[in-house]
């Protein structure tokens, strides 16, 4: 049961980093590999900024990035 939790937790909020077609569908690939690598650059490039930092809801933004339509919130 803690095992389950532990992996439900680390799949729902490290969507962050994950290509579209592996949330969709659990696929890999080196082209995945390489989307999360491009989100992790942009993390490094904006000093530390989490990717889609002013979405809280984990849910919508997993949904955003299925869809491909993560649209950023102005304040």
């Amino acid at each position: 049961h803690l095992m389950f939790n532990l992996l439900f937790h680390v799949v729902y909020y490290s969507s962050r980093w994950l290509a579209p077609e592996t949330l969709k569908r659990g696929t890999y690939s080196p082209k995945t590999d390489v989307y999360s690598f491009s989100v992790l650059l942009y993390e490094i490039y904006s000093n530390g900024m989490p990717p889609y930092n002013d979405i809280e809801n984990a849910k919508e933004l997993r949904k955003g990035i299925i869809n491909q339509k993560v649209i950023k919130r102005e304040n």
